[in-house]
């Protein structure tokens, strides 16, 4: 099927403004283009597809007597013969198109049936006339939007956006209706206030003297598709409703690729995106890249159901739920949002599609909305997480100078007081056992760009201080006895990695607390777990056994190949950290050894002045990272933010 863009605008001519929406349209691959650029009318047509017939003619754009016809993404049945002849099919559909339209006018509209969208501009007489209109199983998109005396019109919001004197605001009923689960309806209202797309069975008809449409676009009387042909049109259009960049292929995304992907979805789609466009691939289990090989004869997979992959990315959600741009909207409360979904998280209940809703909303809002209206071309082009990030604290750091968070983190983050805070990571060079581990940590603040400021908390990763302390054990010198090789294949995998599941790391944690009180914790969790209560093992286990590491291929060396145990006297090496430092750089500051990672965070020991809970809430996302971001040190700090407005463009 052809793809063909459009681009235009009904009324006096603008300088620029159309090379400005052909430019903004959505990234795809260049093809034939037709311009016109007149008094009454400015239109451009690109045809992605490069279709052509025989005699070299485009077969989705067809000009004669000072009309062109586009014919959309789709097909056509013409129920016309007289028109075209008795063998239809053998002609261009935008041909058909353009003869029926001669002869007929408008009228030749009710004699098409099937997929498609179709433009005319007619420019006969001297006089400008624009036609737009949908089948009525939908095809490609039109948009179209008043601007001054004019009318704009393309296939993307993008290409609409391009004309600066468009004020950019949210439609807040439709997105009010989105957040409270009602389906999209067959209507003209998008996301855009003042921004309309044509529905399906509809067309519009504009005259250049006037330039102003209709209110409601005039309804189109779509023939009926012959019983084979219908078919057909249904799965093209269930196929089009899927996932944009995922569209016709056969890889099941994991849940990380896609929530990663999830700002290039939005991009094309250019609204929050359903829950329905992942349907194809809702029964599919998809392998999670960072598996590994098979343990205990099955293999391990990641769910790709939307909902679940929140769950499963929950460190990424959270640093979304929890940013200032999340906190300062005022279409959801912020906080409580985060709370709500670290509860449900650690349920097992399934997840509520309604933080699907929210986490999209803030991704389309962040991708169209909060961005200058100047960079917005370039950012979509990008589509990465990274910026998207970035936004969550760019209005916190008033210096020029800003630190760069881990890609898919924010710097910033609401704690649960409500006050805003700045998570720094501070690189240090490779520890290995018997290193010193105040030597490494100063040398990693003397290099951080962000000196320290009184009041700061320096968290340190636990895997560091155990390293230092010589507490990791190469996994192919343990020698694995046959309970801890049985009791392994009850572990339940979570996405923080393998943990005791590898026979090797629950022989270490069986060394390193006594067999009685691992046997004490399995019994419990085997009687606690048919109720639904968990983590009834590492509650009487403690969080020594909590805190072993299996060996991470992603991680830098000895983590890769080694089984880190649980740090000794963590309470201990703290103070001792912080009295270190804050004699060393003469600046007060507090220190915390955490253990963090994709699933929840866990203070196991701090200086006096640290506030354990807070601490908590504000890593919860692991903004320090656990595999070869080499960060394992971070500089948590109280900030100020001056928000812009929430729904207006920063400039």
């Amino acid at each position: 099927m052809a793809i063909v863009e459009l681009a235009g605008f009904l009324g006096p001519g603008r300088p620029g403004l159309l090379a400005a929406m052909c430019e903004g349209s959505r990234p795809v691959v260049e093809g034939d283009e037709v311009t016109v650029e007149g008094e009454a009318v400015s239109f451009a047509a690109r045809d992605h597809a490069n279709t052509q017939t025989g005699h070299g003619r485009l077969l989705s754009i067809c000009e004669m007597s000072d009309v062109i016809v586009t014919f959309g993404s789709g097909l056509i049945h013409d129920s016309a013969d007289d028109v075209c002849g008795p063998s239809p099919r053998t002609v261009p559909d935008a041909e058909v198109v353009l003869r029926s339209y001669l002869v007929q006018g408008l009228g030749c509209l009710s004699g098409l049936a099937g997929a498609w969208t179709i433009s005319v501009v007619d420019q006969r007489g001297g006089a400008a006339r624009l036609v737009l209109a949908r089948g009525g199983h939908g095809a490609d998109p039109v948009y179209f939007a008043r601007s001054g005396p004019g009318l704009l019109f393309a296939s993307s919001i993008t290409s609409i956006l391009q004309d600066g004197s468009l004020p950019l605001e949210v439609n807040e009923r439709r997105l009010y209706e989105y957040l409270d689960g009602h389906k999209s309806r067959n209507d003209s209202n998008t996301f855009f206030r003042g921004i309309h797309r044509l529905p399906a069975g509809r067309y519009l008809a504009v005259n250049g003297k006037d330039y102003i449409p209709n209110n409601e676009p005039a309804p189109l009387q779509i023939a009926a598709l012959p019983p084979h042909k219908q078919q057909e049109q249904q799965d093209v259009r269930r196929s089009e409703c899927g996932t944009p960049a995922f569209r016709g292929s056969p890889v099941c995304p994991s849940a990380p690729q896609l929530l990663t992907r999830l700002p290039e979805f939005i991009r094309e789609l250019e609204e929050p995106l359903p829950v329905e466009a992942f349907l194809p691939w809702h029964a599919q289990p998809a392998r999670d890249a960072r598996a590994g090989p098979r343990v205990g004869g099955r293999d391990r997979r990641l769910p790709v159901e939307p909902m679940e992959s929140l769950r499963v990315c929950r460190a990424q959600v959270q640093g979304i739920f929890r940013s200032p741009a999340f906190g300062a909207r005022r279409y959801w409360n912020g906080p409580a949002t985060a709370e709500a979904f670290t509860r449900a998280c650690a349920s097992r209940e399934p997840l509520s599609a309604r933080f699907w809703r929210v986490f999209t909303v803030e991704l389309w809002l962040r991708v169209f909305v909060d961005r200058p209206r100047e960079q917005l071309h370039t950012f979509m082009a990008e589509g990465d997480v990274e910026e998207i990030g970035d936004l969550g604290w760019r209005a916190t750091m008033p210096t020029s100078e800003r630190p760069r968070p881990h890609r898919g983190h924010h710097l910033a983050m609401i704690g649960h007081d409500g006050c805003p805070y700045l998570r720094i990571p501070v690189g240090t060079r490779n520890v290995w056992p018997g290193d010193v581990l105040t030597e490494v940590v100063l040398e990693g603040v003397r290099g951080c760009a962000v000196p320290l400021q009184p009041g700061d908390v320096l968290v340190i990763a636990e895997k560091i201080v155990a390293i230092s302390q010589g507490r990791c054990v190469p996994a192919d010198q343990v020698q694995v006895r046959p309970m801890a090789r049985l009791l392994a294949r009850f572990v339940t995998r979570t996405p923080a990695g393998i943990s005791l599941r590898l026979p090797q790391s629950f022989e270490m944690a069986i060394r390193d607390v006594g067999m009685a009180k691992i046997l004490a914790g399995t019994v419990a969790a085997a009687l606690t777990r048919p109720f639904g209560v968990r983590g009834v093992f590492y509650s009487i286990t403690g969080w020594q056994v909590a805190a072993i590491d299996s060996p991470d291929v992603d991680a830098l060396p000895p983590s890769n190949t080694h089984i880190k145990l649980a740090p000794l006297d963590p309470e201990g090496t703290a103070d001792h950290l912080a009295g270190v430092i804050t004699d060393a750089l003469d600046v007060r500051v507090e220190v915390a050894v955490v253990d963090v990672n994709d699933i929840g965070a866990e203070v196991l020991g701090a200086s006096r002045g640290v506030d354990r809970p807070l601490l908590v809430s504000l890593l919860r996302d692991n903004p320090l990272g656990q595999d070869t971001q080499q960060t394992p040190v971070g500089i948590v700090r109280r900030a100020t933010v001056n928000h812009a407005p929430a729904t207006q463009v920063r400039r």
